[in-house]
């Protein structure tokens, strides 16, 4: 399950504000985290997951992925450059594996 900003968001004097509200915050998430996949049985709770650890952002959310043993895929974006973070239980989850695309 993955939650993001990257899709749904709107521009406004040079801030960009995302349709997913941060609960602490009561404002819109505004750190460099775009996109967060959760790889989960149950996707009701992959779904609470992706949502909360987007809302955490990757740092914070990489030490609760962690505690919890959950496989995640954080993406941050600066400027027109998007990293890949991957927690530990992903790296080592031998049943998903992650390849880049291929394009012509």
């Amino acid at each position: 399950m993955t939650s993001g900003t990257y899709r749904h968001y709107y521009d406004q004097a040079g801030n960009r504000y995302s349709h997913i509200i941060d609960a602490r915050r009561l404002a819109p998430v505004s750190h460099s985290t775009v996109s967060v996949t959760v790889f989960h049985d149950d996707l009701s709770e992959a779904d609470a997951w992706s949502t909360a650890l987007l809302c955490l952002g990757s740092a914070a959310g990489m030490d609760v992925a962690k505690q919890y043993g959950l496989s995640v895929l954080f993406i941050d974006q600066h400027q027109d450059t998007f990293t890949e973070y991957s927690s530990t239980a992903l790296q080592h989850n031998r049943a998903i594996t992650l390849t880049q695309p291929q394009y012509p």
